[in-house]
């Protein structure tokens, strides 16, 4: 029977969709006050002791037992370590009656293979599991990237279930790695049919994220944390949000990705010459290649050094340099200090090398090495071409100066809400008068007028539920899902008013406009800046894509920007478009 000194606490496995208890994990704790309480410190005394096996035993029974007594919903998931599951071929009759005797069957019960010890002999867990599943048990792959073999183990088992560690859910809505890695596991997971569950639930930012990806189950704090006597359904608050009809308001900007890429991408070959190779013979390489602009020197897969074209050419055309060079060795007129790169050296940081060292590698090129051997050349031209087209990449996905989501972001998010049929709130915000400020109080100051926008749509939204991005220049449109919409942009409208005091002059205040020069040199008048807000209730049925949403929200832009000073213009007619 199960060891008295240890106990069992459960914690609900939740069904996304339905929004009710689909089972509960089993857990178990040491004697309570003590240091073993921690089933970490109680496995890590075990394994000191050589008793792991007969703990883990133990755990099993402890934790059916109990689940047996309470009588809960759904299924036990309950953990085993790799190296027990040797027991099972010699244990099968010992289950069966351990588990009537708790009144269980197999199929209530998921074995939960925990990757907390290396997988030393996968065709003896396969062999183990195929007896497992004979006898009714379905199963789990526990904390998917965390342990050893993850993904192979996928491969190899084939399990029921897998849960994606706590590592890659917490903080999902704002970690874009995160939301990519548990995007691609869940398409997987529809490709095998193996069921997944997000571990590590705790917040409803997370949860929604991980719903709105269409993964299946959820675990965590959110719900409940573990227990003796655990409920046997969810509360009502939480199955409301399960089922609210919201959608994630994610991290969608790209990180810069400036910074990731390699210069290794940027390799071309290119014949090398060792140091003792005639000038002659460099003279005819350069004639037969025009566009050749420098040779590398290399000795034993070394890089030594770097025959210019520029330097070369203009030593060689000098009076008898070719009656007293022609035969000589390319290493008297080689630069014996070129730049070389490793090939994993972010093209950023090669490009700062260059502005800080010497400019002259943007039109000689440099070497590019892998492991400290010669792989190749890379050129001036492609780093900055390459650096350009990234650049431009950013600036779709998130603005330099507020670092708000761009373009992109911005149609993805609504394409997400269009696709749940999600009513919202779409805003555009305009800063009226912008450009004649910007040109008579200089651009620092129409940057800070930019980002003190920014600054006011952000700490008047609901991060959780308002979308906030970024179109460019003054523009700013925000994607609301929070009830209280309308409070919210009359406070982004007071915000900005009272920031507007410390952005303009007195004077230009106090008589609300100030002189400007138009594009003819003429004197004009024009009023202060101020912000207008087009507003559209976006409803499923009356918008087909983003561009759809785009149209409209430009018409309701241009009726606010019709009325003088701060505006909020709510487009009160039903689109079908």
């Amino acid at each position: 029977m199960p060891d008295s000194t240890l106990h069992a606490v459960f914690q609900p496995i939740v069904s996304i969709r339905s929004g009710s208890i689909a089972g509960f994990e089993g857990l178990i704790r040491g004697p309570m006050g003590s240091k073993t309480e921690s089933p970490a410190q109680l496995f890590a005394d075990a394994y000191a002791n050589k008793t792991s096996a007969k703990l883990d035993r133990q755990c099993r029974r402890t934790v059916t037992a109990a689940f047996g007594a309470l009588k809960l919903p759904g299924k036990l998931f309950v953990n085993i370590l790799p190296a027990s599951l040797s027991d099972i071929e010699t244990s099968g009759e010992m289950i069966s009656t351990f588990l009537d005797h708790v009144n269980l069957r197999p199929n209530q019960i998921v074995v939960e293979i925990t990757e907390s010890q290396p997988f030393n002999d996968v065709h003896l867990i396969k062999r183990s599991i195929g007896l497992l599943r004979a006898m009714g048990f379905q199963i789990a792959l526990d904390d998917l990237g965390e342990g050893y073999a993850s993904l192979r183990l996928w491969l190899e088992l084939k399990p029921d279930y897998v849960k994606i560690d706590k590592l890659f859910i917490q903080g999902i809505h704002q970690d874009s790695f995160k939301l990519q890695f548990v995007r691609a596991i869940h398409r997987i997971s529809e490709s095998t049919g193996t069921a997944i569950i997000a571990e590590g639930i705790e917040t409803e930012a997370d949860l929604l994220v991980v719903r709105d990806i269409g993964i299946e189950y959820a675990q965590g704090y959110f719900f409940a944390r573990p227990s003796t006597h655990p409920a046997a359904r969810l509360t009502e608050a939480t199955i409301i949000t399960m089922g609210a009809r919201l959608v994630a308001v994610t991290n969608t900007v790209q990180p810069k990705y400036i910074n990731r890429v390699q210069i290794g991408k940027l390799v071309t070959a290119a014949e090398s010459v060792s140091p003792i190779t005639p000038n002659d013979q460099i003279m005819m390489m350069f004639n037969a290649d025009a566009n050749l602009a420098s040779i590398p020197v290399v000795v034993d897969s070394i890089p030594v050094g770097l025959v210019r074209r520029a330097r070369f050419i203009q030593e060689f055309a000098r009076p008898f340099r070719h009656e007293l060079y022609d035969k000589r060795p390319c290493a008297l007129f080689m630069d014996n200090d070129p730049l070389v790169v490793e090939a994993t050296m972010p093209i950023a940081e090669v490009s700062e090398l260059i502005s800080e060292v010497d400019r002259r590698h943007l039109a000689s090129g440099f070497i590019i090495t892998e492991n400290n051997r010669y792989l190749g050349m890379g050129s001036g031209q492609s780093l900055v071409r390459e650096l350009t087209e990234m650049q431009i990449n950013n600036a779709r996905y998130s603005n330099p100066l507020t670092l708000l989501p761009g373009n992109v972001p911005i149609d993805e998010h609504v394409d997400q809400l269009l696709a749940a049929k999600n009513p919202f709130v779409a805003a555009y915000c305009d800063i009226d008068f912008f450009k004649p400020y910007n040109d008579l109080y200089g651009y620092r100051k129409g940057d800070d007028m930019i980002r003190a926008v920014s600054h006011a749509l952000l700490t008047h939204t609901d991060a959780t539920r308002d979308f906030v991005g970024h179109v460019g220049g003054d523009d700013f449109i925000l994607h609301l899902q929070s009830t209280d919409w309308q409070t919210r942009l009359t406070s982004i409208i007071d915000a900005f008013k009272q920031v507007r005091q410390s952005l303009l002059k007195e004077e230009d205040l106090a008589r609300g406009n100030y002189q400007s020069k138009n594009r003819k040199g003429k004197s004009q008048s024009l009023p202060i800046p101020s912000l207008s807000i087009g507003v559209v209730h976006i409803e499923a049925e009356g918008f087909d894509s983003a561009q759809d949403v785009s149209h409209a929200l430009a018409e309701a832009k241009r009726q606010a920007k019709k009325t003088k000073g701060d505006s909020i213009f709510i487009e009160r007619r039903k689109y079908l478009l």
